[in-house]
C-alpha cells in the first residue's frame, strides 16, 4: 500500500489526505456526518461484476448518504436499486458544495462530508482540490488509490483488496 500520487510533476500542496486503512474508522467518520456521496462514471469500468458499486451503494444506504452521479449512468444506478440518487454535474456538486447556504439536495442544508469514488483520476483531484481550497466540507476518497487532495483517502491497493476493504466497510456499518 502506498500514499503517493499518481498525478506526476503535480504537487498537492503541505496538506496531504490523512490515510485511513481502517475500514471501522472510515464507516464512523461516514456515520456521523451528513453525507454526499459522489459516484463516476469510471466505476463501472474498474471491475468486469458490479459487487464494489452494490458495496458502495450498501454504504450510502446504512449512512444515509445522498448519492449523487452523472446523468449518463443515472439509469444504470436506479436500476440497482439506489433510492437517494440525484443526477448531477461532478463540478456543479463541487460548486455547490462550496457555498454554505446551498441547502442540498433534500432542503436540510449542505452536507458536512462529500465522499468520492469513480472519477477518473484527474477529475477527482481537481474536484477535491477547489473543495479543500474553497470549503470547509471533510472529504474522503474511495477509490483504491491515494488521492492527496481528500481529507481522507485510501492508500493505493489492488482492486481485490479493494473490494474487501469496502466489505469490511459496510459489515462495520451494519454492526
Amino acid at each position: 500500500m502506498r500514499a503517493e500520487s499518481w498525478q506526476i510533476a503535480e504537487i498537492p500542496g503541505p496538506t496531504k489526505a490523512v490515510i485511513l486503512e481502517r475500514p471501522k474508522a472510515i464507516a464512523q467518520i461516514i456515520k456521523r456526518n451528513r453525507t454526499v456521496m459522489a459516484i463516476g462514471s469510471e466505476i463501472f469500468r474498474m471491475k468486469e461484476d458490479t459487487t464494489h458499486i452494490r458495496l458502495l451503494l450498501e454504504l450510502s444506504r446504512l449512512a444515509g448518504a445522498h448519492v449523487a452521479v452523472t446523468g449518463a449512468t443515472l439509469r444504470r444506478f436506479r436500476e440497482m436499486g439506489c433510492e437517494k440518487i440525484y443526477a448531477i454535474s461532478a463540478f456543479e456538486l463541487a460548486d455547490r458544495l462550496e457555498d454554505p447556504e446551498w441547502p442540498g439536495f433534500d432542503g436540510s442544508g449542505n452536507y458536512s462530508l462529500l465522499v468520492m469514488a469513480g472519477f477518473k483520476y484527474y477529475y477527482g483531484w481537481l474536484i477535491l482540490s477547489g473543495i479543500k481550497h474553497y470549503s470547509d466540507i471533510k472529504t474522503i476518497s474511495l477509490d483504491p488509490y491515494y488521492q492527496p487532495h481528500a481529507s481522507y483517502s485510501l492508500p493505493t491497493m489492488a482492486l481485490d483488496k479493494w473490494e474487501s476493504f469496502l466489505r469490511s466497510m459496510v459489515e462495520s456499518l451494519k454492526r
